[in-house]
């Protein structure tokens, strides 16, 4: 019985278990090319090209939001500028008024002078030589009263013209704060994209940890990017509020599902990320 069991296995039956173990290690092989090729084709290559999309798109967000700060500035420095003179444009006008003021007093108290002088060269009439001295300081005064008078009607003039200046100053000065409350709100929507890219940015990350199965990581990014979609809710426009509270229900689903059906957790976070992406509606 010894000797039956002792007997040498057949060269066919060892060649045939070689056979099978080659044949079973090129089996797992194959099949650990295949996962990882299909984990880079659907899983990791998409994650990547959303990443470089983001990064454009923020390098935009930037370029835009250097040229609105240099035009505010213009802006600014103008509006300064314009303030200025319609300081010094006021203070000559202060000035002319007093002045016209002060030529009308004058022009008053030579009318009585006159009135007075009139009095006295009729009380006169016999003395001819005095007479004709006072005629002639008569004559003197009408010269200054037409002088005065002329003056005035300059004065008037260019208070008509300061008048003028003011109104298209104050007109221009309210245009350029027109313009500079129009470049505000530009800067304020500039500031939610970025915030939406921040977003989109949070997502992406999720749906890479959850494609690795980091199953806690992931949630955290969740909610991280759910917070700061309420905080931008705040900022924006009512019907742009809806739109965000939508997304936001989403995300509320994907902390639901994300351990027991990750699949589907993954498919509500591209549809997040298509709905960011698209942008918020505009009026």
């Amino acid at each position: 019985m010894d000797e039956q069991y002792n007997k040498p296995v057949p060269e066919y039956q060892s060649s045939r278990s070689s056979t099978g173990l080659i044949i079973g290690i090129l089996v797992i092989l194959i099949m650990t090319v295949a996962g990882s090729f299909l984990f880079y084709w659907f899983g990791y290559k998409p994650i990547q090209e959303n990443a470089l999309r983001i990064e454009e798109m923020e390098t935009r967000v930037q370029q835009n939001q250097q040229l609105l700060t240099q035009q505010l500035d213009s802006l600014e420095t103008r509006l300064e500028g314009i303030e200025s003179d319609l300081e010094y444009t006021q203070e000559s006008f202060s000035i002319l008024e007093s002045n016209l003021e002060k030529m009308r007093a004058a022009q008053s108290k030579i009318a009585e002078t006159q009135t007075s002088l009139v009095g006295d060269l009729e009380s006169l009439q016999t003395d001819l030589a005095d007479m004709s001295e006072l005629t002639q300081e008569l004559q003197a005064i009408s010269d200054l009263r037409a002088t005065i008078e002329a003056n005035i009607g300059s004065l008037e003039n260019e208070i008509s013209t300061a008048a003028t200046l003011i109104n298209e100053f104050s007109l221009r000065a309210d245009s350029i704060s027109d313009e500079v409350a129009g470049f505000s709100n530009r800067w304020q929507e500039l500031e939610n994209e970025v915030q939406l890219l921040k977003v989109m940015d949070l997502i992406n990350s999720s749906r890479e940890l959850l494609s690795q199965g980091d199953i806690a990581e992931a949630s955290d990014k969740i909610i991280e990017a759910r917070d700061q979609l309420e905080q931008l809710g705040e900022q924006v426009s009512d019907f742009q509020t809806e739109a965000l509270l939508d997304i936001t229900a989403n995300l509320e689903n994907v902390l639901t599902e994300i351990s027991e059906a990750p699949s589907t957790a993954a498919n509500i976070l591209e549809q997040v990320w298509n709905s960011l992406f698209s942008g918020l509606p505009q009026e």
